[in-house]
């Protein structure tokens, strides 16, 4: 059935309705109210040119004044910030009849308000696993929720998990968080017995450890006093089931004022305190308490009691009223609500950690590793494991020599690809001449290594997949994704980096050393050899030293060693680094003994927008002490919840087109024929565009994640506006855009209009730092006289871009 077949079945609109200025713009149809709130109606719209159900969101005044105007878009401006899998996206931003509106993605399905309750506590966990991974996601960006609970959590119709309404969201920047966090640091707790001593024995060591970890310092109370402060009397109370839209902080509010349904609010909400990330953490904790118990314990109290009983006394453990819920998960829970914020955990990606590590505990361990396959490639036979059934692909890459079978025999790195299954359809192989795959004559090559990841991939039914190389399999996964770009989703290093020393690269073996390892190798093949830089930690532990040497001489015989060693001394991949342009995540140890951590720091330095983490520890090999937060840090990158260090300020391709320029009006709506506006519209939604400034105002400025998704869209809709006849131009440069404006500025946005201004009729110009971010993307440019760029001295390249594929 239709969206307008269902909408014609639906009961009368109720008295409340608002009836947009019209009932088609800007290419929606509005069909029927969906529901309202203090900020804004929402109705079920239908976008005409994709044939798509939205979410149309108007300003609940019927005349905004401009504060008004300023809170209702500053939702989306959060929502921009985030893409995850587990918040609600938006579409568009616009403007019809003086009334702003908020086109967003429809989630069909039922809010948790709704949901039947309690529910079964892996129906609970599930939930919550969907929840504290979407508001991770918005605190890794810098963005509070402040109203988490039932009504604004969706589960979908093919269970999916949604947060929606930022409405009163917060946008923070690192320098506030981190003033934040020392500000309101409480003093130590009174409770002999807090809670990271009274885990309860039943619980994983993997959650014991989440549990029990000290918590970082958070924005708290000034003082454990303050809990019994009195409230703040800025804002009337509201009845304790509703919002108030109020926001924080802000030129547009009263300082202090109560923000959020009370029912959720954390107890230093009551007392006046700044919202936090651990305040969303409560309202988190209360909702699966609420999910699990049916009620939450202050339900139906009077205003009074309910902050009496929140700032006092705090929520009893969740056992007490529902014995049923198992101990680690009820653990969870009562952290997140615990009456002090230092207590609680300090981010929703803490809390994600810990309801995933209750999930990893239940999984049945396998009996024994997955099943191998082969596949032919060349001359040679290459062996293959599948394991996991994410929806996102990963090949790891192993490094030196490895065996697909002996590797499950060790628990710690059975552990650690069992974790890496968890998000993904993971892909094991060994490289030829290596285990379980054929042996051959002479040196294999790095492309001949490359046609093999190639085979595998095609073999395992794999598109696309994140290359993950571990160690020399660096090497292998960076020149692939150098070279298949269109193979590649993303790419992931981890102990990477050179292993040859020269002048650019002082941080690598000479020729002489080598020469004395490979002299070593061939002594003391079979021997636990090489533990001390491999895994300094277990160099006294006599069942690895077993497992390894036994490992080492199933991987390889000696001469495959040495010459698998030597191969990897005369690779120099510094030319392929600056030809990477997929998603690229660096990981090394500080300490590791094997490859130095400048590796990883010197291929961070030459892949443009790789993010390095350098993490604790003196092991090279990846399951060696800490792995969970190595496969922390990969799960977050390959889920593509991003962490950008400018929160607030995120790095984008910024497109303008123009029209009309020649006469002395801007252009209009009514300039603009319709065909061109479906035509733009339409790829824009294509390549993944977010409008900042709509077609009806003259000029159109669209935003990119990526630039040649930018190009690619100005070069589809220049093309078709020639083929129509109406004249276009287009202007594009990269560079931070301040996410918390509610119009389009900055730096890239005046270049790229600058470079647009100056285009002829029906073309397209970049910059020239949009031509160094796509130098492998296929596309014929033509240099053009440079123009001076207003905001800095020096003078910026311009050129056209006159062919490549569409």
């Amino acid at each position: 059935m239709s969206v307008e077949e269902g909408a014609s079945q639906v009961e009368p609109p109720p008295s409340w309705a608002f009836r947009p200025p019209v009932s088609e713009f800007d290419g929606f149809r509005v069909l029927r109210p969906l529901g309202r709130g203090g900020m804004g109606r929402v109705y079920l719209g239908r976008d005409l040119l994709l044939r798509r159900a939205v979410a149309l969101k108007f300003i609940a005044a019927d005349n905004p004044d401009w504060a008004a105007r300023e809170r209702f878009l500053l939702e989306a401006r959060a929502i921009a910030r985030l893409q995850h899998p587990n918040v609600v996206s938006i579409f568009r931003v616009g403007d019809v009849g003086n009334m702003p509106y908020i086109a967003y993605e429809f989630v069909p399905g039922t809010s948790l308000d709704r949901l039947p309750k309690p529910v079964s506590p892996d129906k609970a966990l599930r939930i919550g696993i969907g929840i504290a991974r979407g508001l991770a996601a918005a605190h890794r960006q810098g963005v509070l929720h402040r109203d988490i609970k039932p009504a604004n959590v969706v589960m979908g119709a093919n269970r999916e998990i949604k947060l929606l309404d930022f409405g009163i969201a917060k946008l923070i920047e690192p320098a506030e968080r981190t003033s934040d966090a020392h500000a309101t640091n409480p003093p130590p707790s009174a409770d002999p017995f807090p809670l990271s001593q009274r885990v309860p024995p039943s619980v994983s060591p993997g959650l014991r450890a989440a549990l029990k970890a000290p918590p970082a310092p958070g924005a708290a109370l000034a003082a454990a006093a303050g809990l019994l402060e009195a409230p703040t009397e800025t804002a009337p109370l509201p009845n304790a089931q509703g919002g108030l839209d109020r926001l924080e902080n802000s030129p547009l509010t009263n300082p202090g004022a109560l923000l959020g349904t009370p029912l959720y609010l954390a107890p230093e909400l009551w007392s006046g305190a700044p919202a936090t990330a651990c305040s969303d953490v409560y309202a988190l904790g209360l909702v699966l308490f609420e999910l699990c118990a049916g009620q939450l314990p202050h339900a139906g109290l009077s205003f009074a009691d309910m902050a009496r009983l929140i700032r006092t006394e705090g929520i009893p453990p969740l056992r007490d009223i529902c014995p049923a819920v198992p101990e680690g998960f009820a653990a969870v829970i009562d952290r997140c609500v615990n009456r002090l914020p230092a207590e609680r955990f300090q981010s929703a990606d803490e809390v994600r950690i810990a309801l995933e590590a209750l999930v990893r505990s239940k999984q049945a361990p396998l009996t024994g590793p997955p099943r191998t396959c082969y596949v032919r490639s060349g001359e040679v036979d290459i062996a293959y494991q599948v394991i996991g059934d994410g929806d996102v692909d990963m090949v790891l890459a192993p490094g030196w020599v490895s065996h697909l079978e002996m590797c499950w025999e060790y628990p710690d790195f059975a552990a650690f690809m069992r974790r890496l299954s968890t998000f993904s359809r993971l892909i094991l192989f060994d490289k030829r001449g290596t285990g379980l795959s054929d042996r051959m004559r002479g040196h294999p090559s790095l492309e001949q290594r490359m046609d093999d990841v190639r085979v595998v991939m095609d073999a395992a039914g794999s598109e696309r997949a994140v290359l993950f190389g571990v160690s020399e399999g660096s090497a292998m996964c960076t020149l692939f994704a150098a070279v298949h770009p269109e193979r590649t989703r993303s790419l992931v290093m981890y102990g990477g980096g050179l292993m040859a020393r020269s002048e650019d690269y002082p941080f690598g073996i000479s020729k002489p050393e080598l020469d004395g390892i490979c002299d070593y190798m061939r002594n003391h093949w079979g021997e636990p050899i090489f533990i001390e830089i491999q895994a300094p930690s277990l160099v006294n532990d006599e069942a690895f030293r077993k497992w390894w040497a036994t490992y080492l001489r199933m991987s390889a015989s000696p001469s495959a060693a040495i010459a698998m060693l030597r191969m990897n001394f005369e690779i120099d991949i510094s030319s392929s680094l600056g030809s990477i342009h997929v998603p690229t995540l660096i990981l090394h140890r500080k300490g590791d003994r094997a490859m130095p951590v400048e590796g990883g720091r010197y291929m961070a330095s030459r892949i443009a927008g790789a993010r390095l983490v350098e993490l604790d520890g003196d092991a090279h090999l990846p399951f060696v002490g800490d792995w969970e937060t190595i496969a922390d840090e990969v799960e977050r990158f390959v889920l593509r919840a991003r962490d950008n260090a400018g929160v607030g300020r995120v790095f984008v391709t910024t497109l303008v087109l123009e029209w009309n320029r020649a006469g002395a009006q801007q252009g209009s709506a009514a300039e603009l024929p319709e065909a061109v506006q479906l035509l733009a519209r339409g790829e824009i939604a294509r390549y993944r565009g977010t409008e900042l400034e709509g077609l009806s105002t003259g000029r159109a400025v669209v935003i990119f994640d990526g630039p040649a998704r930018a190009v690619r869209c100005a070069m589809a809709i220049i093309k078709g506006s020639r083929e129509i006849g109406f004249p276009m131009r287009a202007g594009l440069h990269p560079g931070e855009c301040d996410m918390t404006r509610t119009d389009a500025g900055g730096a890239a946005y005046e270049f790229a209009l600058r470079l647009a201004r100056s285009a002829s009729p029906f073309e397209v110009l970049i910059s020239g730092a949009v031509k160094d971010l796509i130098a492998s993307e296929g596309l014929e440019l033509e240099e053009r006289s440079p123009i001076s760029q207003v905001e800095v001295s020096d003078v910026t390249r311009r050129f056209a871009v006159v062919g490549g594929a569409v």
